[in-house]
């Protein structure tokens, strides 16, 4: 376990890691979609967007309480995959 770094300890709980990670070790946007059957775009904004937090050390939060004294307003944010694709 000495090796393990954070995309083993994450690859199968949290599905951006697994994208960047597989980019990382060489596998293309387009061959992840297809693998994945979802849309080159949308994988390529989820890799950009792990990479941003891995080069910028950008927590992301993996888990969805947050912790405070008051509750947070929450803006909704629209989904990007068509109907279709999505989870």
């Amino acid at each position: 376990m000495a090796d393990t770094t954070v995309f083993d300890l994450l690859y199968d709980e949290y599905f951006p890691f697994r994208l960047y990670a597989d980019y990382m070790l060489g596998r293309s946007a387009k061959e992840l979609a297809v693998e994945f059957s979802l849309s080159e775009n949308w994988i390529a904004e989820r890799i950009e967007a792990v990479r941003l937090c891995v080069e910028k050390q950008v927590r992301l939060n993996l888990v969805t309480a947050v912790p405070t004294s008051r509750a947070l307003p929450i803006a909704a944010v629209p989904n990007s995959l068509p109907q279709s694709q999505r989870v």
